[in-house]
């Protein structure tokens, strides 16, 4: 296939079977003008290669599995090594071999191949791992994968078995490859025209359960396409009964020899149904993957591997310009970004003779404009309705001790603005950097924080504390306090989204709740049922805003670190401060699913001095 589709270069694709066999093949790779490796093998080819100078030549492909279109499968194996074939294949049928252990009819058996039996041997959580092994192999190749896992799975199942594509995706992974080394597709059509070997081989069916779980355009069967070479009669099909009779007259004359360790460990706990209650309603939660169920993905597991993140909805990629703002946590997720060489916006650079304690501590570099803690939802609204002019918001400094302050940013400039000109003056180039920064990004990093506001009684314009806490000379009764509803932040997420993707459609939002709590609650009740309030608030509003559309993510930050399946171990001795090592857990995984940076996996975090406005209120 790859030789059909590019000519103007020697390309040798090869799966490493041991150093023998590469020597094998020592003079065609040598000659090669491009050398295609297997990501799973690529290390021991590498090394083979690099000693003989041909390292500059590797590429490395995707190993494209997919165990989900046939979660019958299993491997069954010689007890002195080796895997046995049936019927001229190495794959086995999982339940067969539960129904020949158990002592079942074949006959029977062949009723028992349901959705429920499916369901208890977890043959549709295997979804999730193919997910997962897609996304790593993203992730080490480059190469486009979980996207076009949606559009080969449109055709049915993609695989002939779970580690053998069909040609149409080896030929976009072909298209992707040329693209990458500047080849030129010289018959971009030719997975029409060239013969599919693998069509030759063995092909699973797709039991027809399976197919309408995983919504595939196929009704699936029971029909094994037997290998060509075996049969010696090309595309012959026999019935899941015939396999079943031929399978268990093997097992029956070969068990001394067998070893079924591999289907055993896979049905341990499975409870089938082989008599009449078939029909009967089964428990839903059979079946379900680890991450349903709490003991299996908690409570039996060291706080820092506990991963709550089931599967990414986007991957962020080293080109995509990625924007961070919200609450001071997000200062985190700016940093990581930075230190593992993400294209983070940076469109209010400090003055380049300041120095780095100075610029932190004038708003500078720690989000992606100079726009201090967005704490709320109605804070990011504005932001927006003023960096483009949809709203006519007051504009008028507060008079403070030092200087004039921004209501909307009061601690962006620690020693105030020394006049109107200069307050105004900087006031235009920081929407201006805010406007730009919304017409720029790919994706964007809001962290929410609080629900607690307040409120101008002209205007509603919202701001992140009463003036009163800056010394500012405002009315006392000019603000009021606001402490926002799940309606009412999920409102304003929706207009936020509705506006950015009428300036940007392309932008993705990845959105997280902040873990630290309230430092001061002007509600009527107590700071801590308060925090609850307000954290519950927003994690709803978050749930219920990334479920509505495909461009939004959540990524559980707050559960991370705040959960008590940590027993609070994530917290400094204030019990609101994030220590590192809850830091680290928070952006591995954000890191480990959201992006293909697998060697971030292990980096440690060190600490960050945090920008946080709110540390004002602690009176």
């Amino acid at each position: 296939l790859m030789k059909g589709m590019i000519s103007d270069v020697t390309v040798t694709a090869l799966q490493y079977r041991g150093e023998q066999s590469l020597a094998a093949m020592e003079p065609e790779i040598i000659d090669s003008n491009l050398i295609v490796v297997m990501s799973t093998f690529h290390n021991d080819a590498f090394l083979w290669m690099s000693k003989r100078g041909l390292e500059s030549k590797v590429r490395v492909f995707p190993h494209l599995i997919a165990w989900h279109f046939h979660p019958d499968i299993v491997a069954v194996h010689h007890k002195d090594g080796g895997r046995v074939e049936l019927l001229g294949s190495p794959d086995h049928s999982l339940m067969c071999i539960y129904g020949w252990l158990k002592g079942v009819d074949g006959r029977k058996l062949l009723h028992c191949y349901n959705e429920r039996n499916f369901s208890s041997l977890g043959f549709y959580s295997l979804k999730q791992k193919t997910d997962q092994w897609l996304l790593e192999q993203e992730r080490k190749t480059g190469y486009s994968i979980v996207e076009f896992d949606r559009k080969w799975s449109s055709h049915g199942a993609w695989v002939y078995s779970p580690n053998h594509p069909r040609s149409f995706v080896y030929a976009d992974i072909i298209r992707q490859f040329a693209g990458k080394n500047s080849l030129t597709l010289s018959w971009s059509d030719a997975p029409d025209f060239i013969f599919d070997r693998g069509s030759a081989g063995m092909i699973w069916p797709v039991y027809p359960e399976v197919a309408k779980q995983f919504g595939l355009s196929c009704a699936g069967g029971h029909g094994f396409k037997l290998s060509d070479k075996f049969s010696g009669e090309p595309g012959k099909v026999i019935s899941l009964e015939e396999y079943i009779e031929a399978a268990y007259k093997f097992y029956d004359a070969e068990q001394s020899n067998l070893d079924f360790s591999a289907a055993q460990s896979r049905i341990s706990d499975a409870v089938l149904s082989f008599g009449d209650d078939i029909s009967s309603a089964k428990n839903p939660y059979l079946g379900l993957d680890d991450s349903k169920f709490w003991k299996r993905s908690v409570s039996k597991l060291a706080f820092d591997e506990v991963d709550p993140v089931v599967c990414a909805k986007f991957i962020i990629s080293h080109s995509d310009k990625v924007a961070t703002a919200g609450s001071c946590f997000a200062q985190h997720i700016s940093k990581r970004l930075i230190d593992s060489g993400f294209s983070w916006l940076n469109l209010e650079p400090a003055p380049k003779d300041m120095s780095l304690e100075q610029a932190s501590d004038l708003g500078y570099g720690v989000y992606s404009a100079r726009y201090g803690n967005i704490y709320t939802s109605g804070q990011l609204v504005q932001l927006f309705q003023r960096a483009f002019s949809l709203e006519d918001f007051e504009r008028e400094p507060w008079v403070g001790k030092n200087g004039l302050i921004d209501p909307f940013r009061p601690y962006v400039q620690s020693r105030g603005f020394a006049s109107r000109e200069e307050f105004f003056e900087d006031l235009e180039k920081h929407l201006a950097a805010v406007r730009q920064i919304f017409l720029d990004l790919d994706v964007f990093i809001f962290t929410l924080g609080l629900t607690e506001s307040w409120v101008r009684k002209s205007d509603s314009a919202v701001v992140p504390f009463h003036p009163g806490v800056l010394g500012a000379s405002v009315g006392a009764d000019d603000y009021i306090f606001k402490n926002q509803s799940v309606m009412e932040v999920n409102s304003d997420l929706l207009l936020f989204r509705s506006m950015l993707k009428k300036v940007n459609p392309g932008a993705r939002v990845l959105i997280t709740v902040s873990p630290v709590p309230l430092i001061a609650t002007y509600s009527k009740g107590h700071v801590l049922p308060q925090t609850v309030y307000s954290k519950s608030v927003l994690r709803v509003a978050a749930e219920e805003f990334s479920q509505s559309f495909d461009d939004v993510a959540y990524f559980p930050s707050y559960e991370i670190i705040s959960s008590h399946y940590n027993r609070g171990a994530y917290y400094k001795d204030d019990l609101r401060e994030v220590d590192s090592r809850g830091v680290d857990h928070v952006m591995r995984l954000m890191l480990k699913h959201y992006t293909r940076l697998a060697s971030s996996l292990d980096d440690s975090y060190s600490e960050v001095s945090l920008v946080c406005d709110e540390d004002n209120l602690d009176v």
